[in-house]
């Protein structure tokens, strides 16, 4: 009997991008001249020290990407990548922009170069002031250089030190608090600005994008539910399925109907389409009070055509309609 086998691997990388918009995007600015004062739907993220009416202040901003709860929190973050885009003008911007470019009339208190710094206690977008901002840290901080245009000024950063914050971040979901960006001399006349998750280009909304690493130790739904199959070539009607990551309460149906709990199923299907299901605890599960299980689910569309005769040829037509997968 010759088998056709449909493998899968052990381990799994996935990438995954965060782009923040008004509804999910988590970002405000703190000014120290107004210590109550909180600005959660400006268009722009700026740092800035700065006079206003001869009076010197200082601004700083917040950026939360509460999405990185999605990633099991056992992943293993192989890389990570921030992207700030700046605005095009000053449309919904306190700031005058940014203070380094050439002909710039500041360009004598350069440079004005930021940092990103992660935030060590919890705040909150509509409420966090200058007088109730959180704590950070230095470790791993993050320097932005020095800017070079007066608008459109974007930054990238792939550092390993941003990979550590979100690595704790996704071990430790709790302990997500975000980062804090500020310029690194705050003293007049400095001032830099990105847009924020409510401007109204959504392609300048700030985005992190993170590639991660499961195993079979740890498994999001995708990877839990996974199956590979196999062909009986004697007999094109006989399948066999078996699980990827052998597991607890797994059970397979057929049409709909439930058909047999454990790790693998075998079944000669009559001709025409019938659809597989794999359902699997999630094991996610497995770490939470839950009372009610949460269940991981893939399904395949099997085609089986009618056997006239034999041979490669027929096998090869087979396997060609054969397989449709749905995620759900």
């Amino acid at each position: 009997m010759d088998l056709l086998y449909y493998s899968s691997v052990c381990q799994t990388q996935r990438t995954v991008t965060f782009k923040s918009d008004a509804t999910i995007g988590q970002d405000a600015t703190i000014w120290s001249l107004d210590g109550i004062q909180n600005d959660n739907n400006d268009h722009g993220l700026p740092m800035a020290a700065w006079t206003w009416n001869g009076v010197f202040g200082t601004i700083r901003t917040f950026l939360k990407f509460d999405e990185l709860a999605t990633i099991p929190a056992c992943a293993t973050i192989i890389s990570a990548e921030l992207k700030l885009y700046g605005p095009i003008s000053q449309s919904g911007i306190p700031v005058v922009g940014n203070s380094c470019y050439f002909g710039s009339p500041y360009n004598s208190y350069c440079p004005n170069q930021g940092l990103i710094q992660k935030v060590t206690s919890s705040w909150d977008e509509q409420t966090v002031t200058w007088n109730t901002q959180p704590t950070t840290t230095t470790t791993n901080q993050i320097i932005i250089p020095a800017s070079t245009s007066q608008w459109s000024y974007n930054f990238t950063d792939n550092s390993t030190n941003l990979v550590a914050m979100v690595q704790n971040w996704v071990s430790n979901p709790a302990t997500n608090f975000g980062f804090m960006t500020r310029v690194e001399i705050e003293a007049r006349y400095r001032c830099m600005v990105f847009a924020s998750s409510d401007h109204p280009v959504d392609s300048l909304h700030p985005e992190l994008t993170v590639t991660y690493l499961l195993n079979d130790s740890c498994m999001d739904c995708e990877m839990a539910s996974n199956f590979s199959y196999t062909v009986n070539t004697d007999n094109l009607n006989s399948y066999f399925f078996k699980a990827s990551y052998p597991g607890q309460s797994q059970y397979w149906t057929v049409d709909g109907e439930e058909y047999i709990y454990g790790d693998n199923l075998t079944y000669v299907f009559s001709t025409g389409n019938h659809e597989v299901c794999f359902y699997r605890v999630s094991p996610m599960y497995y770490n939470t009070s839950q009372i009610a299980p949460t269940y991981c689910e893939k399904c395949i569309t099997i085609c089986v055509g009618e056997q006239v005769y034999l041979n490669t040829a027929r096998v090869q037509k087979n396997l060609n309609n054969e397989e449709k997968t749905t995620i759900k």
